[in-house]
């Protein structure tokens, strides 16, 4: 995390750095509304962790657009993909509007971005806040993903708790009780939310590894730290607590419900996949069913007990030292046989 003095040297230089999931943004020009922006992912130039896995972002206004925008993949939300002559681009329009209200141009390789956005989109330019700028979501979001995905790793849709120095992933798509989970367990104080919402699952040293991210949930959790992989479950809300395995069906099915996969990009669309499969070996996932009372936190805490998961990425072998998880097919309600 930077110092208050290096962040007031540095919006005076009209640039801002964050390391997010291994991930190096470096912000320039227009940048003063970013600057409180995930303030515990803010670094020094010295603080980068690896100058290779750097993104560089030049933020300016625009009043006109530098060219027609062929669309390439529409998601009918935030953002879409296309080209502008020879480069592609993130953009966004609002309805049936001419000009995008932001649109972010790069190379075939995104490491040097052009954000422009458009000044006539804002009543006030000089009060853009950090909920309406588009460098904090969706364009760090998407430019992190992008670089998780091309080193081997996966960004991933789930709230992440760290626990006896291990991470414990519990995923879902929207609804699925993320925050809920994050939240009763925030209770106890030997339990660290390292996010709601939104975690990167990356090799480190031939195990997988858990780092929080800026892109919290409605708990707005989130934590720029991180902890080897302890286990992966998916998260089903009942009436009761229960851990349940899975078929490799449910495994792969769930697995496509919450991973990012940049599928407008082939190149990436196969490593994202690669990188599930490999996952899915080495790191097998169960359920975690949970009733939304306290009564989760006993629960989750003796499921968790012990060493936990010994992931690697290497032999594609998963080995659960002491099996911690087996003493809850007496203790819970469910069945558990990863």
């Amino acid at each position: 995390m930077m110092a208050d003095a290096d962040c007031d040297r540095e919006k005076r230089l009209d640039i801002a750095r964050w390391s997010i999931g291994g991930v190096n943004i470096v912000a320039r020009g227009s940048v003063v509304p970013l600057m409180q922006w995930a303030r515990p992912w803010r670094v020094s130039g010295k603080g980068l962790s690896n100058d290779s896995d750097k993104c560089i972002v030049d933020v300016q206004w625009m009043r006109k657009c530098p060219g027609a925008i062929e669309t390439l993949f529409e998601t009918h939300g935030a953002w879409s993909y296309g080209r502008v002559g020879r480069r592609r681009c993130f953009f966004y329009k609002a309805g049936e509007r001419a000009e995008p209200i932001w649109l972010a141009t790069f190379g075939r390789q995104p490491c040097c971005v052009k954000l422009c956005l458009n000044d006539r989109s804002f009543a006030d330019t000089s009060k853009v806040t950090v909920a309406d700028h588009p460098f904090c979501y969706p364009l760090s979001y998407l430019l992190v993903m992008q670089n998780v995905v091309a080193a081997g790793g996966l960004m991933v849709h789930a709230a992440a708790v760290k626990y006896n120095g291990m991470a414990w992933v519990l995923a879902g798509p929207s609804g699925a009780g993320k925050s809920t989970v994050a939240r009763l367990l925030s209770r106890e104080t030997a339990v660290e939310i390292l996010s709601d919402d939104r975690v990167v699952i990356r090799m480190q040293d031939g195990f997988w590894r858990v780092l929080g991210t800026p892109w919290s949930g409605t708990g707005e959790h989130g934590k720029a730290s991180g902890a080897p992989l302890g286990g992966f479950f998916f998260l089903s809300k009942l009436h009761h607590n229960r851990l349940r395995s899975l078929s490799r069906f449910e495994k792969l099915s769930r697995m496509m419900e919450v991973v990012g996969i940049p599928w407008y990009d082939g190149r990436l669309r196969d490593k994202a996949l690669e990188a599930c499969d490999n996952f899915l070996k080495t790191a097998p996932p169960g359920e975690f069913g949970f009733a939304q009372d306290d009564s989760v936190i006993p629960f989750f805490l003796e499921a968790t007990r012990g060493e936990g998961v010994r992931n690697s990425g290497k032999g594609g072998i998963l080995t659960r030292a002491g099996r911690p998880m087996q003493r809850l097919q007496c203790a819970g309600k469910g069945i558990l046989d990863l």
